[in-house]
């Protein structure tokens, strides 16, 4: 549900609502009402969704094994395999909603264990989600390798971190 507000006989959609504490803004994420004697939402923020990832690539040498995620600029959770194109990953949905505002949000990615591979975003730095975010691992020769982040997500102005998951990526290249 949307709120507004008149401005001079112009009806305008608030996006974000915020409240003053002891000389502090503070967002805020729900706002209920009472209707006759019922609580209920008028106003829902952005809501952050990060779900626990572990996806791996299966190759047969001589070919490449590649996988890596995205959280992109629109708001959702992308995967590409084997170099590939980067596709909606559904099983994860969107890693905020509504999809709007996703500039206000920035994301860091802590390496637990293992290697991520160039073009890899930055790890233990937080990124602006204004631009797409990845992280992948490759093999190229019989073997695996694999990597483990904590994945972040926070309100960039007011440092709050959102919401965190884990992300386990894997590449494995076989003898067939």
């Amino acid at each position: 549900m949307t709120i507004h507000v008149n401005r001079s006989g112009t009806w305008e959609e608030i996006t974000e609502v915020y409240v003053n504490r002891s000389g502090t803004w503070e967002r805020i994420e729900e706002i209920y009402v009472n209707r006759s004697g019922t609580w209920e939402s008028v106003y829902v923020g952005d809501v952050i969704t990060l779900n626990d990832i572990t996806t791996n690539d299966f190759a047969v040498d001589p070919d490449n094994a590649q996988v890596a995620i995205m959280y992109a600029a629109d708001g959702t959770v992308m995967r590409s395999h084997s170099g590939g194109a980067f596709a909606d990953y559904p099983d994860h949905g969107p890693w905020i909603a509504p999809q709007t505002n996703m500039a206000d949000y920035e994301i860091r990615a802590t390496l637990e264990s293992g290697t991520v591979n160039s073009p890899s975003d930055a790890t233990g730095s937080w990124l602006s989600l204004s631009s797409d975010r990845l992280w992948n691992i490759n093999r190229t020769s019989i073997g695996s390798n694999s990597a483990t982040l904590t994945i972040e997500i926070r309100h960039a102005a007011s440092g709050v971190i959102k919401d965190t998951a884990t992300l386990v990526i894997s590449a494995t290249v076989s003898s067939g």
